[in-house]
């Protein structure tokens, strides 16, 4: 819980001048708007950060054309009386106890207007750390159709504080709420903060309930407006049991073709661009061994995973939009039969979700389950699901088997996305009857309006989310590049050129002794490269197998995926046949590459041995299912 704050006026002459620099919290119940407010008022100048000790991100920017005002726009929570692991992170920077943030000068309070009683609730717990303080209210226009409107004033008096509605398409309102900011940190607008009772004889969350129910009475206005039956009429389909599945099939299926056919074209632009440099710095460079370094392991590394950002920009546009409609909510209510069968708790929905951009924040994100057997067996299937890190796999290898063809590139990714979801459930229902017996606890969920979604918002969270990956991995790619052209391009032999002087060097050896083990897969030593390579990072492998074909096309006159095309075996055929892509694209499906979320399972489940079994039942299902795979296909073309 906040602790009561009666003396933070104390602290106004900190920042009564408005030549120091301030700090504005955004604060906030999830899907409240919160991230919508954060964007009008910040714009693309935003960077994100994780909390100390934590994978739990916070925004942060300067208020549009001030240098002085920052926004930051912190994790939504719902009561700050007994916060989720999550959700304490935001109290500690209202307390003034986090490590990575200061207490913030003053406070922005986004209250959703359709459902201000439980907004009101999370206020009054949150008030009384701050003498400045505006209420900013979002979804007026949901309000409105559901048969009332927040008379702003009455609300004002009533909290004892400014009080705006947020308009983002008016941008004279967006300019009244600055105004107001601005107003906010002067010395003189320093409010009289009442002290919270915690002395009555109600439970504390009844008295704040009660509390928040009369402010609401008071400040809201009953409308003859006819409630429309949209939502109700949408919910009979989106939420059943069957028409609902059938419905989220073709939502997916629909996503994904759209993702690969939008961005094939910049795709195809970068890939060339990246090949003629490549090529501009072979002719340049007059010193053959740099010329290499800067060609093959520099540009071709790094443009490996450059080529694959409009498609990770287009995932987290579109995964914004989905959410924006209050779609994704329906999803959860559609999952939760099925997750309760298999063992899953239904709010393993959201860690399972996020994890498609990310398995380590999934992973510190199912904090928020509270079951300790609940919250292992979500722990233990969320490397199943496709993250982002995948994302260049699944495109590499729809772009070697259907280059020509959008619908079937959007057809491997559903069916990548789709067998990760299965694959994990499968897993959970294992678990369930095996070493994690038990029944999961039941899902409590408030379904959203539905609403249009905001485009701009959609748009900067795919630039800032795209731009995040590159930072990421861009070092990783970059660094493991430039190790693996090393590797690949020592020890020295004239006599040699290709693949024959690669498969000789350092990788090529390593690549050489584990193609046993992977043959049967339908790979051969130069995957094996890329596999090894991977387990820093799975995108890794897209970069690796970049410069194989770069080495291996001495003249530098084809694309990077022309280069792959062209590589062949020892007999002369393919390598990249498509029962060898296929399973190539099954073992990246389930295996697990990528030791950092290793480390983070052994941080959340305490001991080194579930981190182990986690990685040890991965490698096996995929090889097994890469196997079984392969020796199908490989039947069935013959």
């Amino acid at each position: 819980m906040l602790e009561d704050n009666q003396n933070n006026s104390s602290q106004s002459d900190s920042y009564v001048n408005i030549n120091k620099e301030f700090s504005i919290a955004l604060v906030g119940n999830p899907n409240s708007g919160k991230s919508t407010l954060f964007n009008s008022l910040t714009g693309l100048n935003v960077s994100t950060a994780n909390f100390s000790g934590t994978t739990v991100e916070f925004k942060k920017a300067k208020l549009k054309n001030e240098k002085k005002i920052n926004i930051i726009d912190l994790p939504g929570l719902y009561t700050a009386r007994t916060p989720s692991s999550e959700e304490k992170v935001t109290c500690e920077v209202l307390e003034g106890k986090s490590k990575t943030l200061k207490k913030p000068n003053a406070l922005i309070f986004v209250a959703d207007a359709s459902r201000l009683e439980r907004s009101l609730t999370l206020y009054r717990e949150v008030n009384t750390s701050f003498d400045r303080i505006i209420v900013v209210l979002t979804m007026s226009d949901i309000a409105v159709k559901q048969g009332y409107e927040v008379d702003t004033e009455k609300l004002a008096k009533e909290l004892n504080c400014e009080v705006v509605k947020a308009d983002y398409k008016k941008l004279d309102n967006i300019s009244h709420l600055v105004s107001k900011i601005k107003a906010v940190l002067d010395e003189s607008s320093a409010r009289e903060v009442v002290s919270t009772c915690t002395k009555c004889s109600l439970c504390p969350f009844q008295d704040s309930y009660n509390w928040s129910e009369q402010i609401s009475l008071v400040a809201i206005k009953q409308l003859n407006v006819r409630k429309s039956n949209f939502s109700r009429s949408l919910d009979a389909v989106l939420t059943h049991s069957i028409l609902g599945t059938i419905s989220f099939l073709f939502i997916m299926t629909l996503f994904f073709i759209t993702i690969f056919y939008l961005a094939s074209y910049p795709m195809d632009l970068l890939d060339q661009g990246f090949s003629y440099l490549a090529g501009v710095a072979t002719d340049l460079i007059p010193n053959t061994m740099f010329a290499s370094l800067v060609s093959d392991g520099v540009i071709s590394g790094v443009g490996s995973l450059m080529v694959f950002i409009p498609q990770v920009a287009l995932l987290f546009f579109l995964l914004s939009i989905l959410q924006d409609t209050g779609y994704l909510s329906r999803v959860a209510l559609i999952l939760e039969r099925f997750f309760k069968r298999i063992g899953l708790p239904g709010i393993a929905f959201i860690p399972l979700l996020s994890a498609h951009a990310c398995a380590i924040p999934a992973i510190m994100s199912s904090r928020i389950i509270e079951n300790k057997r609940d919250r292992l067996a979500t722990i233990l299937i969320i490397p199943l699901m496709s993250c982002s890190a995948r994302l260049p796999v699944y495109v590499m290898i729809a772009s070697l088997l259907f280059s020509d063809s959008a619908i079937k590139s959007g057809l491997v990714f559903m069916v990548a996305y789709i067998l990760g979801i299965s694959f994990a459930l499968l897993m959970s229902w294992v678990l369930k009857k095996t070493i994690l017996r038990g029944e999961a606890s039941p899902l409590a969920i408030e379904l959203p309006e539905y609403r249009l979604p905001n485009l701009k918002n959609a748009l900067i969270e795919a630039y800032t989310r795209s731009w995040q990956f590159i930072k990421q991995a861009g070092s990783i790619i970059l660094f493991i590049s430039v190790i693996m052209w090393v590797l690949m391009t020592f020890p020295q032999n004239e006599n040699l050129q290709g693949a024959d002087h690669v498969k000789q060097s350092y990788a090529g050896q390593l690549g050489t002794f584990i193609e046993p083990v992977i043959e049967p897969l339908g790979f051969d030593w130069r995957i094996g490269i890329g596999i090894i390579s991977s387990f820093a990072a799975r995108e890794v492998i897209v970069s690796t197998l970049g410069i194989v074909a770069g080495i291996d096309d001495v003249d530098n006159t084809n694309s990077l995926y022309d280069s792959m095309r062209a590589m062949t075996r020892v007999d002369g055929t393919p390598l990249f046949t498509f029962a060898t892509c296929l399973s190539l694209l099954i073992f990246y499906v389930l295996a697990m590459q990528c030791l950092p979320t290793q480390v983070v399972t052994k941080k959340e489940t305490g001991k080194w041995s579930w981190a182990i079994f986690q990685f040890v039942y991965m490698s096996i299902l995929a090889y097994v299912m890469a196997f079984i795979t392969y020796q199908v296909c490989n039947s069935l073309l013959l």
